[in-house]
């Protein structure tokens, strides 16, 4: 209900907080008090009326019941009377809507600061950045990381035929890894065609260094990796492919999981790779440099990590 108080200072009446003192009420009763009453249509009058009783502690008056109360002193009283409870029904929801509304703001200002950080999170990628889930929110046991234990000794490169799914496609791919300040693998392409391969041969397991990640039985359903880099290319549109080789033996490496990533700005770009597949396989990362544009042009990568996500 519409709270008496601001319905009086809205018509200048004196307000109930004044009730507390039975000399500031113009009319008076043992218990309570009544306001001005406000001239209606038809000569009808409105009282507000406060119920009050003195606490026997305190000697304060206490409010029992606050009435709205209406004499019918002319020709629209009857009306009046029988609208009221209508339009202070009204008011109330009107004045709730309100209230709802300014929560649903509150609410949507909120989930646009939540989505705003998590972009931010993510460096502000564009169509280049393959996300399928937040990992800030996640544990992760990392195997690799560049910007902790970088060596140029840690990475293979070469040039390599398409492989169609069931045959080598020459010719190779030709071209040369170079390394930059700060772990930067530099990708310098001769050719447009075949492919150049990047190896990473070393890992942290457990505190020890290998050359690949060992199987681990005693994960419950699928091993969920996460490879996350930083990309730019110059003078020329490239593709890089991450790739989860098996290591079944020494002669023969099956792909266990892959996805590809479309890179044509020169400006770095996140990149976020999710992989999921048993966990009773030995693994390593190669990343293929491919499908170029044109060449003489180069491919830059910063900033990879290879983790396990642990949910």
């Amino acid at each position: 209900m519409l709270g008496l108080d601001r319905f009086a200072r809205r018509y200048s009446l004196p307000s109930l907080a004044d009730c507390s003192s039975f000399s500031a009420c113009p009319r008076l009763s043992p218990v309570g008090c009544i306001l001005p009453p406000l001239r209606g249509w038809g000569g009808a009058e409105v009282f507000f009326t406060q119920t009050v009783r003195t606490d026997v502690a305190s000697g304060n008056p206490r409010t029992l019941r606050r009435e709205v109360a209406m004499a019918d002193n002319g020709w629209l009283g009857a009306l009046l009377g029988a609208v009221s409870g209508v339009l202070i029904v009204l008011i109330n929801n009107l004045f709730n809507k309100g209230r709802a509304a300014a929560e649903i703001e509150k609410i949507r200002a909120e989930t646009v600061k939540i989505y705003k950080e998590i972009s931010d999170l993510k460096g502000g990628a564009g169509d280049s950045t393959k996300t399928l889930t937040v990992a800030s929110a996640q544990k992760e046991i990392v195997f690799y990381d560049s910007k902790r234990d970088f060596s140029p000794f840690d990475f293979k490169g070469m040039g390599t035929e398409l492989w169609d799914g069931e045959k080598f496609v020459p010719p190779k791919g030709e071209g040369k890894l170079d390394f930059g300040d700060g772990g930067i693998l530099n990708v310098k392409r001769a050719n447009t065609q075949g492919r150049f391969e990047i190896h990473l041969n070393k890992y942290l397991n457990a505190g020890k260094t290998v050359s690949v990640v060992p199987k681990n039985d005693l994960i419950s359903g699928a091993r969920k990796i996460h490879v996350s880099c930083e990309a730019k290319v110059v003078d020329a549109k490239h593709t890089l492919r991450f790739v989860i080789k098996e290591r079944a033996n020494e002669k023969t490496n099956y792909t266990l999981a892959e996805e590809s990533c479309s890179v044509s700005d020169n400006e770095w770009t996140p990149i976020h790779c999710y992989f999921v597949f048993s966990p009773a396989f030995e693994f390593w990362l190669k990343v293929e440099d491919r499908d170029v544009s044109q060449a003489p042009s180069s491919a830059q990568i910063r900033n990879l990590m290879l983790a396990e996500v642990i949910e």
